[in-house]
């Protein structure tokens, strides 16, 4: 090899030295060259997690170009996720399927920045088709009534004046009214208000109804509650009755003036308030002026008062939130929001508001069927949701039942024949899915991905979520 020759293959490999590294740096780097734009750019990524795991997922450039397919990525310790690298930062088209429901899709708009990832990690698809298992109960109930706390059971009466109770796949009979001495013949119960565990009750008839405890007994209404009623020349429809939250044996008795608690084990009554209560949840209670007080039943003297909403109202319910935080709604269908510092009307027209079991966020529907989200404190997952953000999921038909589900970041809404479920997600579009289930007379609960509900005196279940 000449001398001329040596000094040009030097030269060629020398340039092409100083061109290849910087870029296989910057590559290392995050950049990548963004040919339709001519320049260097630096890349992001997008992660995606789903349940079930195997699935195949198509991303694509929201102004078109090339598409990238993939099958999801699995190890020995199961999913965990996959990342698609080295994109530029754009926004792009994702549709994810899962591998066993081909007729299933979820599809986003996600937006890639530089040196960034980003996530959908809350991607679920349900079982469209879900296997129905079904028993039949005593009889036909013409008045169902699940407790607040123990969703696994509920009570029930039909036309011949009997209380079931239905849990493990079994109905016992509580009470009948037709063998207590004084209800009379002619009435029906119209109304059940159980404690929050259902382990004791107050059925109500139209003039009369039967106090039941499962460690106290059963008790005619209008002879347990015979003093209290001579005392304020009130009948048992003119009073508003609540069950403590944590306490099966003790009964508050609420009227326009004063206010009461029973206790069923000690067999006595007393006044802990004597100004009218609209609301009242554990140890909190609202007056007609507006104000939350914390109190104990037992001592009249530790009553206090906590904040003044500045709500004036004849009837509302008040849930706690902690550290002082209170949601009211009041009878006008408006849910509000205190603390120590501010008040804040967070919607009006509300059918049905439920609030996650970690306080973080509650969801409402209103009477357009229009499902609602509201961030209750600052929540980080995939995105930061603020205190205070809300999200509209648009519309599910006839809804008479929501639910939240999937560590709290879908919602389950029912309907008469369905079932629909519903991403918590504020990128678009929002995916919603339909699982017909027949006719649902009334939904007991949802819990552990399954949702149980009665089709006339059948009891049903089906597992609707992976």
């Amino acid at each position: 090899m000449t001398k001329p020759q040596r000094s040009l293959i030097f030269f060629t490999l020398t340039l092409a030295f100083f061109i290849v590294a910087p870029a296989i740096v910057l590559l290392s780097q995050g950049y990548l060259f963004d040919f339709k734009n001519l320049r260097l750019v630096q890349a992001g990524g997008v992660f995606i997690k789903t349940s079930p795991e195997s699935v195949i997922i198509s991303i694509q450039p929201q102004t078109g170009g090339k598409s990238k397919t993939l099958q999801s990525k699995t190890s020995l310790l199961g999913s965990g996720g996959t990342l698609i690298k080295n994109l530029l930062p754009q926004k792009y088209i994702v549709s994810v399927k899962p591998t066993t429901q081909e007729e299933i899709s979820w599809e986003k708009e996600l937006e890639v920045n530089p040196l960034q990832v980003t996530k959908a990690t809350r991607i679920i698809f349900p079982v469209l088709k879900p296997e129905i298992a079904s028993s039949t109960i005593l009889a036909m109930p013409s008045l169902i009534i699940i407790p607040e706390n123990n969703r696994k059971m509920f009570l029930y009466t039909n036309t011949m004046g009997k209380i079931f109770r239905h849990e493990n796949a079994t109905s016992t009979l509580l009470v009948d009214t037709k063998t207590i001495t004084g209800f009379p013949r002619n009435e029906s119960i119209s109304k059940i208000i159980p404690s929050s565990s259902g382990k004791s009750f107050l059925a109500l008839s139209k003039t009369n109804g039967v106090v039941f405890s499962e460690t106290q007994g059963t008790f005619l209404a209008s002879s347990f509650f015979k003093l209290f009623l001579q005392t304020e020349k009130n009948n048992l429809s003119q009073t508003r009755f609540v069950w403590h939250e944590n306490n099966d044996n003790i009964l508050f008795a609420l009227t326009s003036k004063n206010n009461y608690f029973f206790d069923l084990e000690k067999q006595e009554y007393a006044v802990f308030y004597n100004k009218k209560i609209i609301a009242l949840s554990e140890e909190y209670f609202v007056d007609e002026q507006g104000i939350i007080y914390h109190f104990d039943y037992s001592n009249e003297n530790s009553i206090r008062e906590l904040l003044n909403t500045g709500l004036e109202t004849q009837n509302a319910s008040i849930k706690n939130l902690g550290k002082n935080n209170f949601l009211l709604k009041n009878n006008e269908n408006e849910i509000y929001f205190f603390d120590e510092t501010k008040k804040e009307k967070i919607a009006d027209g509300v059918e049905k508001i439920i609030v996650s079991e970690d306080n973080s966020r509650l969801a409402y529907f209103n009477k357009d069927d229009s499902v609602f989200i509201y961030f209750l404190e600052d929540v980080f997952d995939d995105l930061l949701y603020k205190k205070g953000e809300a999200l509209s999921l648009g519309v599910s038909n006839n809804i008479n039942n929501i639910y939240f589900a999937h560590f709290n970041w879908q919602i389950v809404t029912i309907s008469e024949k369905n079932a629909m479920i519903v991403e918590i997600d504020k990128r678009m579009p929002v995916n919603k899915y339909k699982i017909n289930l027949g006719k649902i007379s009334n939904t007991i609960n949802f819990e552990d991905q399954t949702l149980i509900w009665l089709e006339d005196n059948v009891l049903k279940s089906a597992k609707i979520l992976p």
